[in-house]
C-alpha cells in the first residue's frame, strides 16, 4: 500500500477515534465529574460553572440539575436550590436525590408542608433504606409541632439505628412535649446509656422532672447538662424555667441572657423573656411579646403551661 495513503486512513481513523472520544456526552461527563471535584474542594462557583456547562452540552442529565441545586444551597440559595431541583425531576420523577434535596430547600425555607410531601415521595421510592427520609421527615413535622407524627418517624429511624443516641434523644423530647413522662424518661436514659455526654438527654430529663415539681432533681439533671454544653441555650433555657418555675426570676435572668447572646430567635427562649418580664411585673411587655409570637402561629406551650401552673397554684 502507498505509504502516503497509509498514512491518510491512520490519520482518518484516529480523527474518528478522536471525535467518538469527544462527543458532547463525553465532554458533559468529563465536566460533570470536575464539578464534583469542586463541590468536594467546597469551590462552590467553579462547580456551577462546571454543572451550567454539562447541561448546555447535554440537557437530559437531571443529575447535572441536582448537583446546581446542591451547590446554590451550600451557598444558602435555597429558592435557586429548588428552581434546579425541579428541573431534575421534570426529567426524572424517581430522582430520590432531587426529592430528598428540594426537601432540605423546602425545610430551610420554612415551607414544611412540601418538605414533607417531597419526603413523601422519597420514602415512597426507598421504603425500606430511607430512614434518613424519616429522620428528616420527623424534623419537619417537629417544627409543625405535630409531635404525634413526628414520634412515628423517629420510631422508625430508632428501629433501624439502634445504635444511635440522637434517635432515643429526640424521641423522648417527643415523648416529653407528648406529655408521656415515663415512656420519654426511658428513650432519653437509652441515649444517655449509649452516649453519657448527650447534653440535651439530661436537659429533658430535667424539664421532665420540673414538670412533675421536682425541683431538686430537676436542678440535678439541667446542672449536668450544662456541664457538659454551657453554650446549649435549650439547657440554659431550661435553667432559666426551673428558677421562673421557683419565682427567682434573678436567677433565672442570667442563663436566659445567655441563651440570648447565642441565639434570640428561638420560640423557647422569647416565650421565657416574656416569663421573666411577667414575673418582674412588666406585664404590657410580656403580653406585647407574647401576642407578636401568637402572630407567627406557633403554639405557645411554655407560657401556657406556666400560666396554668400559676392559676392552679394554691
Amino acid at each position: 500500500m502507498n505509504k502516503k495513503y497509509t498514512w491518510a486512513v491512520r490519520f482518518y481513523t484516529a480523527m474518528v477515534l478522536f471525535s467518538a472520544c469527544t462527543s458532547p456526552q463525553d465532554r458533559a461527563e468529563r465536566l460533570f465529574q470536575r464539578g464534583n471535584e469542586a463541590i468536594g474542594d467546597k469551590n462552590y462557583p467553579l462547580a456551577l460553572h462546571y454543572f451550567e456547562q454539562v447541561v448546555s452540552l447535554d440537557s437530559t442529565r437531571a443529575d447535572a440539575y441536582n448537583n446546581q441545586g446542591v451547590v446554590h444551597a451550600s451557598m444558602g440559595n435555597h429558592q435557586k436550590a429548588i428552581v434546579q431541583y425541579q428541573k431534575a425531576l421534570k426529567i426524572d420523577k424517581k430522582f430520590f436525590d432531587a426529592y430528598f434535596n428540594r426537601a432540605n430547600s423546602h425545610y430551610e425555607t420554612a415551607q414544611y408542608p412540601k418538605a414533607i410531601e417531597d419526603l413523601n415521595q422519597a420514602i415512597a421510592l426507598y421504603p425500606d433504606s430511607a430512614y434518613f427520609s424519616h429522620f428528616a421527615r420527623a424534623r419537619a413535622y417537629l417544627a409543625l409541632q405535630n409531635y404525634a407524627k413526628a414520634y412515628e418517624d423517629i420510631e422508625i429511624y430508632i428501629k433501624r439505628k439502634t445504635i444511635s443516641p440522637i434517635g432515643y434523644e429526640i424521641g423522648g423530647f417527643l415523648q416529653y412535649k407528648m406529655k408521656n413522662y415515663e415512656k420519654a424518661t426511658t428513650l432519653l436514659q437509652k441515649a444517655i446509656e449509649i452516649n453519657p455526654k448527650q447534653d440535651l438527654s439530661y436537659a429533658n430529663l430535667g424539664l421532665i422532672a420540673l414538670a412533675k415539681k421536682q425541683y431538686t432533681q430537676a436542678q440535678k439533671y439541667i446542672d449536668k447538662a450544662l456541664e457538659i454544653n454551657s453554650l446549649e441555650p435549650y439547657s440554659l433555657n431550661a435553667a432559666a424555667l426551673l428558677y421562673l418555675y421557683q419565682t427567682q426570676p434573678q436567677k433565672a435572668m442570667p442563663f436566659l441572657e445567655k441563651s440570648v447572646k447565642i441565639d434570640s430567635t428561638l420560640l423557647e427562649t422569647r416565650q421565657i423573656k416574656a416569663l421573666l418580664l411577667w414575673q418582674n411585673k412588666k406585664t404590657k411587655e410580656a403580653q406585647s411579646l407574647i401576642n407578636n409570637l401568637q402572630k407567627e402561629g406557633k403554639k405557645l406551650e411554655i407560657w401556657e403551661n406556666f400560666m396554668q401552673s400559676y392559676s392552679n397554684a394554691p
